[in-house]
């Protein structure tokens, strides 16, 4: 019998040779294969891309951009400053990184964002390689759209803070490892990943090795540990994150160890510092809404990984399961609680509700057929308790229910009983779920008032003039005014400022100004953020975005 087409195939080879013909199958074939990933790189580009540039959030996003920016105003790559004076809170990766996008487009919100949405991307296509690796293309497709389309890591995508990146090294170093199993030169390659995400959020770059130990406990085979190049994944690690921690000590000594260890590691895990509180269950509640609405499917998804990694021994559950267990285990122990801490759990969390969702297309036992039916309802129910109804969720649920119904009909009553039929349904409930919940985000403008107030603050002042803020946090405010900030939260202390002979200047609410009782003239005024000074004759700015110039 002769196969369709081989006449061309033969003249083809006539013409240019076997291996041309090979190499031009296998080429077509990896890019039939690579279409996967292209479709999420550009999907992942463009939301979160989309609306970059508007004000930074207060507080960690704009401490971040201004020691990014004291890099380049104190030409001091080694030691970090912030509100121009020393500043070890963190390792300095990103803000090296940001420090490098402020030389080439500019001091500016989407510099101070652009590496985190570039981590954000790399994340999702880590998770598809990961998805890939540990079970099939089908995973690695489903977990990339589900995290992606998860609200918490996708805001913090768009975010210039450090938890995002820091997830992506140890994503990356989890897929390294796993490769490694395979091949144990890539254990070197986790270990330097491993360092980056050091040199990103310190202690919490140690998360990939306690995953791995768990992992290597549960699966009774601690062998890895012998292998030469899993050592030297360690060592380069250490090569990686040791060289910066060292200069610190050397030149800082105490004062370095105290602030950045013992303060920001040690007391961080054992109180809740800041007035950064929370219960035991404070981040099952963050997952609850930060992974909505795939969340209701987090007890039923793991559930069936648990089954099957001590049913049936398989690494891959297991590899999942301590992940998601060391996540949430550390930073449920930790005592200092904050809600973006636990975004390193959300690739693996996306890769079990792949896991199970493709198993729901591929066969429906009876854990995984009540757990995606229960889902489905908590799901549709979520729209019309917690998001606002409008046409695209009401045509996303009544779709839903119908394709259901199908469903029930293949299955109970065999109406048509055609495997293909019964796949398609399945596919079309997942696809359902991951499509409606893809939308544009919003901008993020978090301090439009504050921004245009404090940058009038650099138009207005000298770099010698003394700034206050009265009951408004520093972060922001110094960012923009490119002045060093004191904050003043004593009413006294308002009033006895505004008798100095020197000019100084106060953001400050509409709402507080009336505490001052001396002699002060409106400066700018957006919303309700007002500067002042007691130098009468300075003359009023004129401001955009809705501020008005002072009477």
């Amino acid at each position: 019998m002769e196969i369709a087409g081989s006449e061309e195939i033969y003249k083809f080879e006539e013409k240019y040779g076997d291996d041309t013909l090979y190499k031009k199958l296998g080429k077509d074939r990896a890019i039939r294969e690579n279409i996967p990933l292209i479709f999420i790189l550009l999907s992942a580009i463009i939301v979160i891309f989309h609306n970059t540039g508007g004000s930074l959030a207060d507080w960690d996003e704009s401490i971040y951009a201004e020691v990014s920016k004291e890099i380049l105003i104190y030409r001091d790559w080694i030691t970090l400053h912030w509100n121009y004076s020393l500043w070890f809170h963190k390792p300095p990766l990103y803000m090296w990184l940001t420090a490098i996008m402020y030389k080439i487009f500019g001091v500016n919100e989407f510099s101070a964002r652009f590496w985190s949405a570039i981590f954000g991307i790399g994340g999702i296509v880590i998770t598809y390689f990961l998805g890939k690796e540990l079970y099939n293309k089908y995973v690695g497709l489903i977990s990339s759209m589900i995290l992606l389309t998860t609200p918490q890591y996708l805001n913090y995508s768009r975010m210039g803070m450090l938890d995002v990146p820091v997830t992506f090294f140890i994503g990356l170093s989890i897929l390294f490892f796993w490769l490694g199993l395979k091949n144990n030169k890539y254990f070197i390659l986790s270990g330097i990943s491993v360092g980056f995400a050091i040199m990103t959020k310190g202690v919490v770059g140690l998360l990939p090795f306690f995953i791995v130990l768990l992992f290597l406990f549960l699966t009774t085979n601690l062998s890895p540990l012998k292998n030469k190049n899993l050592l030297k994944g360690f060592s380069a690690s250490i090569a990686v994150a040791a060289p910066w921690h060292i200069s610190q000590l050397i030149l800082h000594g105490k004062k370095f160890f105290d602030n950045y260890f013992m303060y920001h590691v040690i007391k961080r895990s054992e109180q809740a510092i800041e007035g950064h509180i929370g219960t035991d269950f404070y981040y099952f509640d963050i997952l609850k809404r930060g992974f909505h609405p795939y969340s209701v499917f987090i007890l039923f998804a793991v559930l069936y990984n648990a089954k099957t990694a001590f049913e049936e021994k398989k690494k891959e559950d297991i590899l999942i399961l301590s992940w998601i267990g060391v996540v949430l285990g550390v930073f449920t122990l930790a005592q200092s609680k904050l809600s973006w801490y636990i975004i390193p759990i959300y690739p693996a969390l996306s890769i079990s509700v792949a896991q199970f969702f493709y198993k729901f297309i591929e066969k429906r036992d009876g854990l995984i057929f009540g757990g995606m039916f229960i889902g489905f309802v908590l799901w549709i129910s979520s729209f019309f308790i917690i998001i606002p109804i409008h046409s695209k969720l009401i045509g996303g649920v009544i779709i839903c229910i119908i394709l259901f119904l199908i469903d029930e009909m293949i299955r109970h009553q065999k109406l048509l009983n055609n495997v293909i039929i019964k796949k398609s349904i399945s596919i079309l409930l997942v696809g359902v779920l991951l499509i409606s919940t893809i939308h544009l985000p919003l901008v993020l403008n978090y301090n439009p008032n504050i921004k245009v107030v404090a940058q009038n603050m650099k138009i207005v002042s000298t770099p010698n003039d003394t700034f206050y803020l009265y009951t408004i946090s520093s972060p922001a405010p110094l960012f923009y005014s490119d002045r060093k900030v004191s904050g003043i939260n004593d009413e006294n202390r308002l009033k006895q400022i505004f008798n100095d002979t020197k000019t100084v200047f106060v953001l400050i609410k509409t709402g507080e100004v009336a505490r001052i009782e001396e002699t002060y003239k409106i400066i700018s005024k957006a919303g309700n953020i007002m500067l002042i000074s007691n130098n009468m004759s300075i003359p009023p700015a004129y401001v955009e975005l809705g501020c008005v110039k002072a009477e």
